[in-house]
């Protein structure tokens, strides 16, 4: 059966609305006992955790998360983002949560990660590259 991992509330244009992550590598978009979307991701390994982020700065939410080798991200229809994902140019893989803010100021979120070696990458969430000075 299917039990949940990791939840966050979110707000889209009009209402807020929950995401939540079960043991199955399963996203749902959950609205009180509606479903709004579920797609799933396949993982090298189960996934426990996520951040929601608006990579462009215009409202729209993605899920940002760590998967073996890759930061991956979402759209809520389980669409993988523009330029992503991202593979750790070493092939050790990443670990924990990825952070996500705009510190460049560009007006598109950053998404920031560590690898199982304790390097530190900074994404640019527009381009998908290396933000420069991270590594």
């Amino acid at each position: 059966h299917e039990v949940p991992l990791d939840l966050t509330v979110t707000k889209n244009e009009v209402n807020y609305f929950s995401v939540v992550l079960n043991n199955k590598n399963k996203f749902y978009g959950l609205r009180g006992s509606e479903v709004l979307f579920n797609f799933s991701v396949n993982a090298t390994d189960s996934l426990t955790s996520f951040s929601l982020v608006d990579l462009k700065q215009d409202g729209t939410n993605y899920i940002a998360l760590n998967n073996g080798n890759n930061i991956e991200v979402y759209n809520l229809t389980g669409a993988m983002a523009d330029n992503f994902p991202f593979t750790d140019p070493q092939g050790i893989g990443f670990i924990g949560t990825p952070l996500t803010a705009d510190f460049e100021g560009d007006s598109k979120s950053e998404i920031i990660s560590v690898t199982m070696d304790g390097r530190i990458f900074a994404i640019d969430g527009g381009t998908g590259k290396v933000v420069p000075g991270s590594r």
